[in-house]
């Protein structure tokens, strides 16, 4: 089963973008981590949560159908990219205050979580962009050659559109 949108051809706009990664010089492996850390942050937003049954403040990561099963599918993204699992779970569900000569941590209410975890997500996503963006334009200046360049631009922003355009299949 594969995700489809009426009159796309994903399959073929995905190899296509494989393509003009590879063009532009991304090795398998690095692609592989770039779309590793795409789905890790598209997961991310199936994140939900629940307030705790003991304490009013206190929120967990929901155990209903898209809360746990999503976190449990994070964290093989999670262990590829050595970010620990417990770091993530306390990042989406606590805030930490220090002050001199103390450390509080507070548990997040069930509205500040959502909007955390849709930041984290946004920043994540934006720095990965930027990083992609940043490797390109290396590319770019290593090549010598205006007809090669030219060749390149045409790739790169067929790169830039075709991944915007595979990422907004995504939103829901």
């Amino acid at each position: 089963d594969c995700f489809t949108v009426e009159g796309e051809d994903l399959k073929h706009d995905f190899e296509r973008l494989q393509l003009a990664m590879e063009m532009v010089g991304f090795l398998p492996s690095t692609r592989k981590q770039i779309f590793s850390l795409l789905s890790a942050i598209l997961h991310l937003g199936n994140i939900r949560y629940k307030r705790k049954t003991y304490r009013d403040d206190s929120i967990d990561i929901s155990d209903g159908e898209e809360g746990v099963r999503t976190f449990i599918i994070l964290i093989p993204c999670l262990q590829y990219h050595q970010v620990k699992e417990e770091m993530l779970f306390e990042a989406l569900t606590t805030r930490k205050t220090v002050t001199v000569g103390e450390k509080l941590i507070v548990p997040y209410k069930l509205a500040e979580a959502g909007t955390v975890r849709d930041s984290m997500a946004k920043s994540l996503y934006s720095a990965l962009f930027d990083w992609i963006v940043f490797r390109i334009n290396h590319a770019l200046l290593n090549i010598k050659d205006l007809e090669e360049t030219t060749k390149v631009k045409s790739v790169i922003r067929c790169l830039a559109a075709k991944l915007n355009h595979f990422l907004n299949g995504f939103k829901a």
